[in-house]
């Protein structure tokens, strides 16, 4: 017999190999290492101290493919089939190993070792068990499979029984409301919806019906300890999966029943995506749910909101009332708590577990992923089936959502770079716009600041997003520990406000800076902008600051002198006004120079609060820079920085364009202005012309948008020019322009609260030909433009550094929280964080 087998094909005794043929991965790993690590007395081993090289061939590329001397990976199972037939016709097989399991593709490699002399072989099973290649192991295991087999049918069979035949037999009416009643509800009404007329009317009837129920009230739910005790321990995960959006009441209730699981996860079959960003929410006690975002609402009415305003960022969250999506990841505790509500609708289901929810204080977050968002459709049907429930549960009646405010899913952060607060006073920032990027003079003033003050106070960052903005949390992130930011959702009309005051009130923006006060206990309110002013309302027992960038009714008192049409003058007496009974609310206002302070405290701001706290500039970032080389005077380039959104930005640049530069063209044909106006310029300069054409510039006019980084534009440029016809506040367009050491030639509107003296700092003179004659002066005699930027350098520095700025408002901060706590010592007021305020740093160098 052995002579016979070394006739046959592929039978000579050199090269000897092991040969490995699987269909899997997992298999193929579990073969090699079987190989590779010899068993004593067992029936399939190579002699002691003989190795022979592995040739493997596998339809997936195995992790031990280090271990062998030849690996063949193809997914085409007939390609690796010849291929195994055509390479060890020349060589010995001393033994063969395949695997058998119930992975259907590739089943001609399970047979190929029938094929391969001299018939030496093991197979493995699915249970990473090995049996020798001959005919009784081969036997037991076809048996043993087919018994399985017959098992699970069997078992089948069975349930099929029970849950047909048995089950209805015994509970005919319960079988009958599951199987008949309910469904041919959710089939008429699909077949309802896909009328347009019924999905028209249907929509506003369920909202009207839902705003007719009694006013109801929050109920909230106090977890047992064992379960708080694990607020801050995120567990294990269970997870059920759905199909077709079917709610299967007992089937989930015994699985989180059975389950010891912190987290519960509800998602479709087969769902891989990652979910880690969602798990830092869950450090928070009081997170229900959290949900991937799975559209946006934008500006579509809602009756409860079921998603963000707007598409999230990756890692960017929104607490959400009900947050409807097919992935959702739940805290176990809390949802045994809740009643499994009983129908089969999916999303009528999470309505009402997020509406009882909401009653119990519990929050629910959406997370915006990486995958593509669309618009919100109409949950039209589940609403109407929510309301039913509403309406035929007196239970679900009472309840109400503990702050319907703060869950209309336009307020965003980012949980993952959120920051712990350290023993430091704590201040909460209102901002009418973001911080960053440093696009206008009062983004660079806050941001500056509180850079400034980072390592000294924590901050706290409230703050509306305008619609094109992209938000850079990371960046925030640097200078404050917790960011949030506002979208506005609704308009508001206030009779009798300023327009700009009704364009920044918020239901949410208000709700969320009491909520901020209040949980986080703050030491200090701080609101830039009178246009925030009202916002003082929303904190009553916390010393507040009043930032005013400008003394802004004395700016439309300018724009009234210069247009008095009767629209101009009323909004003019709105804003004094408004202004002035703000002013009187604060504990303290910081304004920009000695001229706004003695305005302000004549209209009513506190006489022993109100600091001059100036606008500076980072000296660092704008550097002083030598001359600009190679340029003759016909070759002189004029720079204007000014965002067309402030409207005296847009006027200055107006009186550049039609009457100044004209003048200095016909003595300097060939100079060039480079004007820098901001994001959004041809916007806001639409909106300025009142809908009128935008004119033919001049080619001679460079202008950019938005610029990052204004310090290459500065380099070219020989004088910048500032000729604001109307302002107020400080401008730090020129303190970065005399930073830069450039010459600036500016009005006295523009100047005004720097201390500047004209032909020595800069040059200061009025609009029109004596502002075109000062530009044409400095362009024909450069030593006295260089002397004058000099000088402007040597002012910045002694003036307008940050630093020195940031003492001020340090002292001010100071002062102001050492009073608050010593009226809200322990005992004596109602403030439930007021132990640990009171053990809190202040200042160390105050």
């Amino acid at each position: 017999m052995k002579n016979l087998r070394k006739l046959l094909p592929g039978t000579k005794r050199e090269p000897k190999i092991l040969l490995v043929i699987s269909n899997r991965q997992e298999d193929c790993d579990r073969i090699i290492r079987h190989l590779c690590r010899p068993v004593a007395n067992s029936p399939v081993t190579t002699s002691p101290g003989v190795t022979y090289p592995i040739h493997v061939y596998c339809l997936e590329k195995p992790y031990e493919a280090n271990r062998c001397a030849k690996v063949v990976v193809d997914p085409d199972p007939q390609s690796l089939y010849r291929r195994v037939q055509d390479d060890v016709l020349h060589s010995w097989v001393a033994l063969c190993a395949t695997s058998w399991n119930n992975v259907p593709t590739g089943r001609m490699l399970k047979l190929l070792p029938f094929t391969l002399p001299p018939f030496r072989g093991i197979i493995g099973n699915e249970n990473g068990d090995f049996f020798q290649f001959s005919l009784f192991p081969v036997a037991r295991h076809l048996i043993d499979r087919g018994r399985q087999r017959l098992f699970r049918v069997r078992a089948a069979v069975s349930d099929w029984f029970n849950l047909e035949v048995a089950w209805p037999a015994r509970h005919g009416s319960a079988w009958f409301r599951r199987k008949v009643k309910d469904k041919a509800v959710w089939g008429t009404a699909v077949g309802l919806g896909k009328m347009a007329w019924f999905a028209e009317h249907a929509v506003p009837l369920t909202r009207t019906m839902f705003a007719r129920l009694p006013e109801g009230q929050p109920a909230p739910i106090r977890l047992s300890g064992s379960a708080a005790r694990t607020g801050n321990s995120i567990g294990g995960i269970t997870r059920i999966e759905f199909i077709d959006l079917e709610w299967k009441r007992e089937h989930i209730e015994q699985a989180i029943q059975a389950s010891n699981s912190r987290l519960v996860l509800f998602c479709p079959p087969g769902y891989v995506e990652s979910f880690e960003d969602l798990l830092p929410l869950f450090n928070e006690p009081l997170t229900f749910a959290v949900t991937r975002q799975a559209g946006f609402r934008e500006w579509r009415p809602i009756m409860v909101a079921l998603s963000p305003f707007r598409i999230l960022a990756p890692g960017e969250a929104s607490r959400v009332a009900a947050p409807i999506a097919q992935v959702v990841l739940v805290d176990r505790q809390k949802l045994l708590e809740l009643t499994l509500p009983k129908t089969i609708v999916f999303g009528v289901a999470w309505l009402a577990l997020f509406w009882r929810a909401n009653a119990a204080g519990w929050r629910s977050y959406s997370v915006g992923g990486i995958a593509p968002v669309e618009q919100q459709l109409d949950h039209w049907l589940e609403e109407m089936l929510f309301v039913k429930h509403l309406y035929t549960n007196p239970e679900l009646q009472r309840l109400a959502s503990e702050a319907p405010l703060l869950t209309r899913g336009n307020i965003a952060f980012r949980p993952d770079l959120s920051k712990p607060y350290r023993r430091l006073p704590r201040v909460l920032v209102v901002a009418p716009y973001l911080p960053f990027p440093l696009s206008h003079g009062g983004a660079v003033r806050i941001y500056n600041l509180c850079k400034s003050l980072a390592d000294k106070v924590d901050f706290i960052l409230v703050c509306f997003r305008e619609v094109t903005d992209v938000v850079n949390y990371e960046e925030l992130h640097r200078l404050f520990r917790q960011v949030y930011v506002v979208d506005r959702d609704e308009i508001i009309d206030l009779p009798g406000m300023p327009r700009q005051v009704s364009h920044y009130e918020s239901s949410s923006m208000r709700a969320l800076i009491g909520a901020v006060a209040r949980e986080q206990s703050v030491d200090l309110l701080q609101i830039e902008y009178t246009d925030l002013a009202a916002y003082r309302q929303a904190v009553h027992n916390r010393p507040a600051i009043l930032v005013e960038h400008d003394i802004t009714y004395t700016l439309h008192r300018q724009f009234s002198e210069r247009d008095k049409s009767e629209a101009v003058v009323q909004e003019y007496d709105r804003w004094y006004k408004f202004e002035t009974e703000r002013l009187r609310t604060f504990n303290s206002v910081f304004v920009m120079s000695k001229q706004d302070q003695d305005e302000a405290i004549a209209s009513g701001a506190p006489r022993n609060r109100t600091y001059v706290v100036p606008n500076g500039v980072d000296l660092q970032k704008f550097r002083a820079l030598p001359p600009p080389q190679n340029k003759s005077e016909a070759d002189t380039e004029i720079f204007y920085v000014g965002s067309f959104r402030h409207l005296p930005n847009y006027l200055g640049f107006e009186e550049l364009r039609a009457r100044i530069m004209p003048k200095v063209w016909e003595r300097f044909p060939h100079a060039k202005l480079r004007v820098v106006a901001g994001p959004d310029h041809e916007k806001h300069w639409r909106n300025a012309l009142k809908g009128a054409p935008i004119p033919h510039l001049d080619p001679r006019i460079i202008i950019h948008g938005f610029v990052s980084d204004l310090l290459p534009l500065y380099e070219p440029a020989h004088i910048v020019a500032v000729p604001l016809p109307l302002s107020a506040g400080t401008n730090i367009k020129v303190m970065e322009a005399l930073a830069c050491q450039r010459a600036v030639v500016t009005t006295p509107v523009g100047a005004q609260g720097l201390g500047l003296k004209t032909d020595i700092d800069a040059v200061i003179c009025n609009l029109g030909d004596e502002f075109a004659d000062g530009l044409c002066r400095l362009i024909e005699n450069p030593e006295l433009r260089d002397a004058i930027a000099r000088k402007g350098r040597d002012t910045a520095e002694a003036h307008f550094s940050w630093d020195a700025i940031a003492r001020d408002a340090l002292d001010a901060y100071s002062l102001l929280i050492r009073e608050s706590r010593a009226l809200r010592l322990p005992g004596n007021g109602t403030d439930q964080h007021q132990a640990e305020v009171q053990t809190r740093g202040v200042f160390e160098n105050a």
